[in-house]
C-alpha cells in the first residue's frame, strides 16, 4: 500500500477536516441595550448643578415661587445650569465612548468636505427665515415680550464680563458641541442599530427637543412653538449628519444657532 505524498493529498476529502469558525449571527453592534439608559442618565445629571442652585436660593428666601412666575429663573441659575450641563455631559462622552472603546472617528467626529459646512449654514438661514414667517402669520408672541423675558433670563441687563464670556463659552459652543456629540453621534447610532435612519432621526430629535423643557414656559403658544422648533432643527442636525456621515456640520448649525441666540440676548 503506497502513501500519497502531501502534494497529492486531498484536503478536502480528508476523513477529519480542519474546524472552521462559525459564521456571524449577525451584524456587531457598538452599543449594548443599556447604553441608551446610561445616555438618559447623562442627561439627567446635567440638571442636577441648576436644580440645586435653584434650591439654595429658594432655602436662601431669594427666590420665591412668587418671583419665578414674575421674573423667571434668576439668571446666575441659568449660568449655573448651563455650565453644569456642559460639563456633566462633556464628562459623559468621554465616559461612553472609553467604555465602549470606540475612538472619535467612528464616533462621528470625521472630516469632512466643504459642501456639507455649506449645507448647514444654509439650512440655519432657511430654519430661521421660515421660523419667523410661521411665528408671525400665527401671531406667537407678538409683541415679543416672551422672548425679551428669556433674554434677560440668560443675560441681564447688568451682567458683567466674566458672566458674558461663561454664557458665550457654555450656552454658544460647550453645550451645542456635547449635544451634537451625544443626540446625533451616540444616541443616532445607538438607535440605527436597532432601527433605520429615519425612525433614528425623528425619535432623537423628539428627545433633543424634550429635554430643553421649552414646553414649560409660560405663555402656552410660545413653549410649544419653542419646542416644535427645536425638534425641527433636531431633524435639521440629524439629516446632516448622516448624509454628511460626520458631526462637524450638525455641530456647525448648532454652534451657529446658540452664538445667535446668545449675540441676540446680549443685544436685546
Amino acid at each position: 500500500m503506497s502513501i500519497p505524498d502531501s502534494g497529492d493529498f486531498d484536503h478536502a476529502r480528508a476523513p477529519y477536516p480542519a474546524p472552521q469558525a462559525p459564521p456571524p449571527a449577525g451584524p456587531v453592534r457598538l452599543y449594548r441595550w443599556y447604553d441608551v439608559l446610561l445616555l438618559g442618565l447623562i442627561l439627567a445629571l446635567g440638571q442636577v448643578p441648576g436644580v440645586v442652585a435653584g434650591i439654595v436660593l429658594a432655602l436662601s428666601g431669594e427666590v420665591t415661587i412668587e418671583t419665578v412666575e414674575d421674573e423667571g429663573l434668576p439668571p446666575s441659575v441659568i449660568i449655573i445650569a448651563l455650565a453644569g450641563s456642559g460639563i456633566v455631559m462633556f464628562l459623559g462622552c468621554i465616559l461612553m465612548r472609553r467604555m465602549r472603546d470606540i475612538d472619535w472617528p467612528t464616533l462621528g467626529m470625521r472630516s469632512t468636505t466643504v459642501r456639507p459646512l455649506v449645507a448647514a449654514v444654509l439650512a440655519y438661514v432657511a430654519y430661521v427665515v421660515i421660523a419667523e414667517s410661521i411665528a408671525r402669520f400665527f401671531q406667537v408672541d407678538p409683541d415679543g415680550e416672551l422672548a425679551r423675558q428669556l433674554a434677560q433670563q440668560l443675560i441681564p441687563p447688568d451682567a458683567s464680563l466674566p458672566y458674558l464670556a461663561l454664557a458665550v463659552a457654555f450656552a454658544g459652543v460647550i453645550v451645542p458641541v456635547t449635544e451634537e456629540i451625544l443626540f446625533r453621534g451616540f444616541l443616532i447610532a445607538w438607535l440605527r442599530e436597532r432601527s433605520n435612519a429615519i425612525f433614528a432621526v425623528v425619535v432623537s430629535s423628539l428627545l433633543f427637543s424634550a429635554v430643553h423643557f421649552y414646553f414649560l414656559v409660560p405663555g402656552g403658544e410660545f413653549g410649544m412653538f419653542a419646542s416644535a422648533g427645536i425638534f425641527v432643527l433636531g431633524l435639521l442636525l440629524g439629516w446632516l449628519a448622516i448624509w454628511s456621515r460626520s458631526l462637524w456640520p450638525p455641530i456647525v448649525l448648532h454652534v451657529i444657532n446658540n452664538l445667535v441666540v446668545v449675540v441676540i440676548a446680549i443685544w436685546g
